[in-house]
């Protein structure tokens, strides 16, 4: 084989190498997804019977950027924690949304990121006593009845809500 192949051969493994990186290292993602109107049965669908923890949360708030912190440390103690979380920032900031859940370990999170012209709709399809304010937090039982939290919610919250949902 010429020198010349050999490199080409080279070239061609490290491009193979890298592309199989990069996709096994975006698989651990969970995919980052339109929050539209409608969005919400979807979510609800698929955790019949399921309790589950709906966290609404923005770039510009910090201490929603605690509480993501704080959420991390609670799915690292209770792994078995289902956890969905939807940024009210706009879809063209889905990178930055993207960057921040990485920066927190919650890449493996479903997410969502509000995506249309009409953020006040989408809030209220998610609860019509909701106006905004964030964090804002949802906890929902197995029959999906909820219990709405606005500001931060607090390591003790989560533990006695997570003893009252898991075995």
């Amino acid at each position: 084989m010429s020198a010349y192949l050999k490199m080409r051969y080279a070239k061609l493994t490290s491009i193979l190498c890298i592309t199989l990186w990069v996709g096994f290292s975006h698989s651990a993602q969970a995919e980052l997804r339109p929050f539209v109107a409608g969005s919400l049965p979807d979510i609800l669908a698929a955790r019949q019977n399921q309790p589950f923890l709906l966290v609404l949360w923005s770039l510009d708030c910090p201490p929603c950027l605690k509480e993501l912190n704080l959420l991390a440390d609670i799915r690292r103690e209770h792994p078995q924690l289902e956890l969905v979380t939807i940024s009210t920032d706009d879809v063209d900031a889905i990178h930055e949304v993207r960057e921040i859940l990485d920066k927190q370990g919650l890449s493996d999170v479903e997410s969502w990121v509000f995506s249309g012209p009409d953020a006040q709709r989408l809030r209220y399809e998610i609860d019509p006593a909701w106006y905004g304010e964030i964090p804002r937090s949802y906890f929902y039982n197995g029959e999906h009845e909820r219990l709405a939290v606005s500001g931060a919610l607090k390591r003790d919250q989560l533990k006695a809500w997570l003893e009252t949902v898991q075995p």
